[in-house]
C-alpha cells in the first residue's frame, strides 16, 4: 500500500503506541545504510538512497521543526531514523508486534521507526513521542498518547496562538460517548495493554480527547514548561498544584467540556510570551 495513492484514515490504525513495555530492542539489519544528516540519524533499509531521504525530510521536517521549537525548545539531542521503503515492508519486519501498528517509537534506542512514505501526520506522532520521552521519561500513558495525538493532528501553518481542530477522530468518539461513565470520570491511563486493543483504543481516544482539552485552556503549554525542570512530575502539578480542590475544579471544568464540546479552539492564556 502507499500511503500517498491510498491515503489511510487514521482510527482503528492509529495504534503508534510506545512499544517501550514491551523491550523491544532491533538491530541493524544486514545491507541498511546508516547516514547523518542535519536534522538527525537515518537508518535506512536496503534500496532506500541517500537522495530519498533527503526527499522526504525536505518536506516533512519543516513541520517537525515547528513543533519543536514550539512545544519541545529544551530537547537539542538529534533523533534516530529507522526508515523502511514502505508500509508492507515495515509490518513485515514487526515480529510479533501488532500488524497493524503504523509507525512506532522504540525506548531503548530512542528510535523512530517509520516507512519513508508514512504520512507527515504519523511522524508527526512519533515525534512527540520522542521529544517528550527527552523531557519526561516517566510521563504516564494518558500524557504520552495523548500529547501524541494532539500533534499528530496540529497544523503547522497555524500561529502558536491561533485555533487547532480536535482529530475528526476524536470528535465522533466525544459524541459517541458523551454517556459514557469512563470519559466522565477523568480516571486518566496510566499504562495499556496492548494486547487488548479495543481498550487500549479506547484508552488511547481518552489520552487524546484530554490533552485537546488542556490545550484549549492554555494548561498544555504549562505543563510543557514545567517538565524540563521537573522530568519527574504528575503532569498536571503545574495546573493543580496537587491540591485537590484544585483538582476536582479542573474535573468539573473537564466535564463541562464534554457536554458543550469545542471542537476548533485557540488555547487561552496565550500572549506574547508563546512560543514562535
Amino acid at each position: 500500500m502507499n500511503f500517498r495513492q491510498n491515503p489511510t484514515v487514521l482510527a482503528t490504525l492509529l495504534l503508534v503506541f510506545l512499544v517501550q513495555c514491551r523491550g523491544y530492542s532491533y538491530r541493524l539489519l544486514q545491507g541498511w545504510n546508516r547516514y547523518e544528516v542535519d536534522c538527525c540519524y537515518v537508518e535506512a533499509e536496503e534500496g532506500i538512497s541517500l537522495d530519498q531521504v533527503n526527499s522526504e525530510l525536505q518536506w516533512k521536517w519543516p513541520e517537525i521543526q515547528i513543533i519543536h521549537d514550539r512545544f519541545f525548545p529544551d530537547v537539542d539531542s538529534k533523533p534516530v531514523l529507522v526508515l523502511y521503503k514502505n508500509q508492507e515492508s515495515y509490518r513485515a519486519q514487526l515480529g510479533d508486534l501488532p500488524q497493524n501498528l503504523l509507525a512506532h517509537y522504540e525506548l531503548q534506542r530512542r528510535a523512530i521507526h517509520v516507512p519513508l512514505d508514512a504520512p507527515a501526520s504519523v511522524w508527526r506522532h512519533e515525534m512527540a513521542h520522542r521529544y517528550l520521552h527527552e523531557l519526561s521519561p516517566s510521563a504516564p500513558f494518558w500524557f504520552q498518547e495523548g500529547l501524541a495525538r494532539f500533534i499528530q493532528g496540529y497544523s503547522t501553518l497555524a500561529g502558536p496562538c491561533d485555533r487547532q481542530s480536535m482529530e475528526g477522530e476524536l470528535q465522533q468518539w466525544v459524541l459517541q460517548r458523551k454517556t459514557d461513565v469512563a470519559i466522565k470520570t477523568m480516571e486518566l491511563p496510566g499504562n495499556v495493554d496492548f494486547k487488548d486493543m479495543p481498550e487500549a483504543l479506547k484508552k488511547s481516544a481518552l489520552s487524546g480527547v484530554f490533552v485537546y482539552f488542556l490545550w484549549t485552556r492554555g494548561d498544555l503549554q504549562r505543563i510543557l514548561r514545567y517538565l524540563p525542570s521537573n522530568p519527574k512530575a504528575d503532569p498536571l502539578y503545574p495546573i493543580t498544584g496537587g491540591e485537590r480542590g484544585r483538582m476536582e475544579e479542573l474535573r468539573q471544568r473537564y466535564l463541562d467540556f464534554l457536554e458543550n464540546p469545542v471542537f476548533q479552539a485557540a488555547p487561552a492564556k496565550c500572549g506574547a510570551d508563546a512560543a514562535s
